[in-house]
């Protein structure tokens, strides 16, 4: 078979399944005898992952097509993957690309199969992998600038302040990490969510095939991120869960500390003692807690099934018997029918994490939100977005000097 000169490029590399996939991409072209470059103008074949989980992902996926249609040899050719293909086929129908869903990897083997096929590929990405991969991408830029923006201010009279800030970006920008997939799909149906429509019911892998990948980049030196698209539900379709998972891991792997991918707060909230004996004994680095409202009249109409001060109290334990794991969690701000105390509801939930973010509201097409609630105000999305922001950056002042751990 003739070997390709091949680009890879990612509309949304923050996103860990992403990656993930780019990873194994990466590992599959390499395997196979072909050359990753990454100057559009060598390339013969452009791979684009694309994102369809924001509005403004799905225009940055459309933007890096309109770029390399420009930049690109006549001869050569995009290939497009991922969630947006599923998600919004309206935005997409015009372009000229060829198309692969996540069922049609068997696609890549007719193209460059020689020695593997991509079925084969394990769906991990070590530090190289990654290094390699977001050489010359600029990442993580909104949680670098706008949440520590009130804590950079007092670095000047305080080097430990800094130091923790340090230690803590570090988490947060996943350095010095190695992912590994757990499952993908999920078991809810949110009502803004277009994740379902994209990959589909869960599929969880084996822990032998987990094990087995961990091992095969295992380092004690760096700290293993667990990615799924909701780690919380992994295993439900096998007759375990990720507990059962954890301790396995930890016992091959005692030295080994661990970051969650998404942990839906209806698991914490049916399972809470058995999630804070977990905490209790197992290190865990980085976890995010997607509670997405502090009010529950806000998460009944996105059709997510806890409450939410239950799930605070979770996480005020968690806080207590593991004060060093930073909960980073997620806020939908400006959801339809959102009145002004569930917005307030939601700042006070700001206090119970570490890194509290907002994500204001986005219609996307195909979620059941899109088609039956009214569009709301754009502007009032953005002023809770600055009022979310203010109060977030005292509560991540406060959490910063409170954060005990200055040496790895």
């Amino acid at each position: 078979m003739k070997k390709y000169s091949i680009l890879i490029k990612s509309a949304h590399w923050t996103c860990l399944p992403n990656l993930i996939f780019c990873s194994m991409l990466y590992q599959y072209f390499l395997k196979n005898g072909h050359r990753i470059t990454k100057e559009p103008t060598k390339a013969d074949f452009i791979i684009i992952s694309t994102c369809g989980v924001l509005t403004q992902i799905e225009d940055k996926t459309i933007d890096l097509y309109n770029n390399y249609k420009n930049l690109k040899r006549k001869d050569a050719q995009i290939i497009m993957f991922g969630c947006l293909l599923k998600t919004n086929k309206e935005k997409i129908k015009n372009l000229d690309f060829y198309h692969i869903e996540f069922e049609e990897t068997y696609k890549l083997d007719l193209l460059f199969y020689s020695k593997i096929k991509f079925e084969k590929i394990k769906p991990i990405c070590d530090e190289e992998t990654k290094t390699k991969l977001l050489y010359n991408e600029k990442t993580h830029g909104f949680v670098k600038r706008y949440p520590f923006f009130l804590t950079k201010m007092f670095f000047p009279f305080s080097k430990k302040l800094k130091l923790k800030y340090k230690i803590i970006i570090k988490d947060l920008t996943h350095k010095d990490r190695i992912f590994v997939l757990i499952s993908r799909g999920c078991i809810s149906n949110c009502n803004y969510c277009v994740i379902k429509k994209a990959k589909g019911r869960l599929v969880s892998r084996t822990i032998k095939d987990i094990l087995n990948d961990i091992e095969s980049i295992y380092d004690p030196k760096k700290t293993l991120f667990l990615v799924a698209d909701d780690c919380g539900c992994y295993g439900f379709d096998l007759k375990t869960n990720l507990i059962d998972l954890v301790y396995k891991i930890n016992k091959k792997f005692p030295k080994t500390k661990i970051d969650l991918n998404y942990l839906n707060p209806t698991i914490l909230q049916n399972d809470a003692d058995k999630y804070v004996q977990l905490f209790k004994d197992i290190s865990f680095r980085y976890v995010i807690v997607p509670l997405q409202s502090g009010s529950n009249k806000i998460i009944k109409k996105m059709n997510r099934k806890y409450d939410v001060k239950k799930v605070l109290a979770f996480a005020d334990k968690i806080k207590k018997i593991s004060p060093d794991t930073i909960l980073y969690a997620h806020f939908i701000i400006n959801y339809p029918e959102e009145n002004i105390i569930d917005f307030l509801k939601t700042l006070i939930t700001l206090f119970h994490f570490d890194v509290p973010l907002p994500f204001i509201y986005t219609p996307m097409k195909g979620t059941n939100s899109f088609s039956t609630i009214k569009i709301v105000s754009k502007i009032k999305g953005r002023l809770k977005w600055y009022v979310f922001m203010s109060i977030s950056n005292i509560v991540i002042l406060f959490k910063t000097i409170k954060y005990q751990k200055l040496v790895e």
